[in-house]
């Protein structure tokens, strides 16, 4: 990839972030009432906004397992922070997660049999983003449906910081980018959409 395509993506990347920032903060304004959280509350909400990202992510990769599932892919492994599951034979374990690059969410998955490899593999790729965008509707409902409870109580908080971190994962995982030798969810599809060599599998 050529220096000013990985400018301008890390310039779109870093844009995209900056009117994310906006919008939820223009959002809190009108929305919420900020109190002063204790130390204990603080630390309460930092460990629920953890369980969620590990939440959002898992999400993110059962959505590609799941569609790759109906695509007649095999599942192999899944991390999500310190827990892997792999398939061990026919069976599917918990282990430790030991690589620290696998710990933001990564699936490995198969095709079964070479055939319209093309469209499975776009629908495959489409599974996450379309999961986590799912998710963040659900939450965004649920935060509706309950008569907009207070962000400084804990259900709100989790309402919200679910609708942001999953909606976050969604937009940013969409982006085509080539990061570490990783591939986005976007970058796959643009690349299986388009039909270009690496689409011919």
């Amino acid at each position: 990839m050529k220096k000013p395509d990985i400018l301008a993506r890390v310039t779109l990347l870093g844009l995209v972030g900056f009117l994310v920032g906006r919008i939820l903060n223009d959002f809190r304004t009108a929305h919420f009432t900020l109190t002063t959280w204790s130390i204990g509350q603080l630390m309460g909400r930092l460990g629920l906004l953890l369980l969620i990202s590990f939440l959002a992510i898992g999400v993110h990769e059962l959505g590609h397992a799941l569609l790759g599932k109906w695509q007649g892919f095999q599942f192999q492994w899944l991390t999500v922070g310190p827990f892997r599951w792999q398939r061990e034979g026919k069976q599917i374990r918990l282990r430790w997660n030991t690589s620290l690059a696998a710990a933001g969410g990564l699936l490995v998955s198969i095709p079964l049999g070479d055939h319209q490899l093309r469209r499975r593999y776009l629908r495959f790729a489409a599974g996450g983003p379309l999961a986590s965008l799912l998710l963040a509707s659900v939450a965004l409902s649920g935060y509706v449906l309950l008569s907009t409870p207070a962000f400084s109580k804990p259900l709100g908080f989790s309402l919200v910081m679910t609708v942001t971190v999953s909606g976050a994962i969604a937009l940013a995982t969409l982006l085509p980018l080539h990061l570490g030798g990783f591939a986005s969810d976007g970058a796959r599809l643009l690349t299986f959409w388009r039909g270009g060599p690496a689409s011919q599998l």
